[in-house]
């Protein structure tokens, strides 16, 4: 780390069950700086810079007759007060493997076995101004069973989106970043791979 900005201390504002709050104690060019943000981990000052996932995101998608889709879902989210289109995702519980924690958060919220699984991308900060939340990006081909597990505060709704109307779909829905960016990326993705051809 810079030796212009040097951690001093890591103070615990508020512990929740899924998130905790700190204080972060810097010196930056020898003043004081306090930084607040929101973890989803038990920080301290030795770890405060490791990179962990603590979260997946899947694209999930299925062929049928030579066309792919999307599924979507549309979930109703609290912090917004409001439902958003997204994508399948969720926590990695302790000591799950992350492959594993995208393919239970595709069973459990879209009713789905996972066909075969790729990242998309590496692991990522989400929005590294408030939180050291990191998560894992999956493509994942999928076989639905109709049957989802639903946590008892979990509202989620299915939106099956042929691949051609995606880029639509997207730029007339609200969506979370993460799950935009995945879409387009997957879309790009496949009108590479078939040269200009969406199926």
């Amino acid at each position: 780390m810079d030796d212009k900005i040097i951690l001093t201390k890591v103070e615990t504002v508020e512990k929740f069950d899924r998130i905790n709050v700190y204080t972060y104690h810097f010196k930056v060019n020898n003043r004081p700086l306090d930084y607040n943000l929101v973890s989803r981990r038990k920080m301290n000052k030795k770890n405060s810079a490791e990179k962990h996932v603590d979260a997946t995101v899947i694209l999930p998608y299925f062929r049928k007759n030579k066309q792919t889709f999307i599924v979507f879902i549309r979930q109703f989210r609290f912090p917004i007060n409001d439902y958003i289109y997204d994508l399948p995702a969720g926590r990695v519980e302790p000591n799950e493997d992350i492959v594993d924690c995208a393919k239970r958060e595709v069973r459990e919220e879209i009713g789905a076995r996972v066909l075969s699984i790729e990242p998309a991308s590496t692991p990522a900060y989400t929005s590294p101004g408030m939180t050291n939340e990191c998560i894992a990006t999956y493509f994942a081909e999928v076989e639905l069973s109709g049957v989802q597990a639903l946590e008892d505060y979990e509202v989620i709704d299915l939106e099956i989106v042929p691949l051609k109307d995606v880029p639509q779909f997207v730029d007339t829905h609200t969506m979370g970043m993460t799950g935009k960016m995945m879409t387009k990326m997957f879309y790009y993705q496949q009108y590479i791979k078939n040269k200009g051809k969406i199926k």
